[in-house]
């Protein structure tokens, strides 16, 4: 029986969304004694950035939680409330996170954390034949098209009493004063 669930987090920056997410991830590969069980977790972000600083935090905690017990006092912390979350003995919960690790760096090309437009491509690409697309196709973004189009579509929409007109109107008079 396979749990199905997702979750969303939604906060501003510096809230600790990275934080919350590498802290659940941990837990969902932990939580079994299945080293491969990351493989069954997708962790999906906006920024290559965002993706890359989750990666790199999974696995600095992953080391940590190898680490144990000869860790600093707020890492040995760390690992005994994880272990008390998961009901696991902290060295019990070393061993799993080495096999993790171990796992992640010998299957790293299945350790899913990604942006949503890479795990939209990766899915269009697995169904190209179903929609009818040449599965080598490239994705290209000519953001002057995009950018004319969405214009084209706003001066369509706008009338005389529209809200957006009498912005627009008072964008395009201080953009003529400063002769741009």
């Amino acid at each position: 029986l396979m749990e199905e669930s997702f979750f969303i987090y939604n906060a501003s920056a510096g809230a600790g969304k990275t934080y919350q997410l590498v802290r659940n991830y941990l837990k969902l590969c932990l939580q079994s004694k299945e080293p491969l069980k990351f493989m069954q977790i997708l962790a999906i972000t906006f920024t290559n950035k965002a993706a890359r600083e989750m990666k790199n935090r999974l696995l600095s905690q992953l080391q940590t939680l190898q680490a144990y017990p000869n860790l600093e006092a707020e890492d040995l912390e760390y690992v005994e409330a994880l272990a008390l979350e998961l009901e696991l003995d902290p060295t019990e919960l070393k061993y799993r996170a080495s096999a993790c690790l171990s796992s992640i760096l010998h299957n790293y090309a299945a350790f899913n954390v990604s942006t949503i437009d890479s795990f939209t491509n990766r899915l269009l690409r697995s169904f190209s034949k179903d929609l009818n697309l040449n599965s080598n196709f490239q994705i290209e973004l000519d953001s002057i098209r995009i950018l004319e189009e969405a214009v084209d579509r706003l001066f369509d929409e706008l009338a005389p009493d529209h809200p957006y007109t009498e912005v627009l109107s008072r964008y395009i008079r201080l953009q003529l004063e400063d002769e741009r």
